[in-house]
């Protein structure tokens, strides 16, 4: 089974749109991200806004989380390096969320 995580972030004053316009360019260089996350051994990696849009919700499922971490912090690609200055930039961690249950279907 793979493990997954959920993090909750605030996007810091007046820096919405710099990670909005990050955002859109990560779907504009999807190729390089895909590359990327297979690298890591991720599966899927999901980014969402609240309601109230003053926060961002992380989701990652991958093979094993530590290896993930540890591959991307190692990471020689640009648009890894990119995505590391936009959220420092853009977005304060809250909190790793607890999971209560996580089911896959096979």
């Amino acid at each position: 089974m793979s493990e997954i995580v959920l993090a909750k972030f605030r996007i810091k004053p007046g820096k919405k749109k710099t990670w909005l316009n990050w955002c859109a360019q990560l779907k504009k260089r999807k190729n390089e991200v895909l590359k990327t996350l297979k690298t890591e051994g991720v599966t899927i990696e999901a980014c969402f806004l609240s309601q109230n849009q003053k926060h961002i919700y992380y989701f990652m499922q991958a093979k094993s989380i530590n290896r993930a971490k540890h591959v991307a912090q190692k990471s020689n690609y640009k648009i890894d390096s990119e995505h590391k200055k936009k959220r420092k930039l853009s977005l304060k961690k809250v909190e790793l969320l607890k999971e209560l249950f996580h089911f896959e279907s096979k």
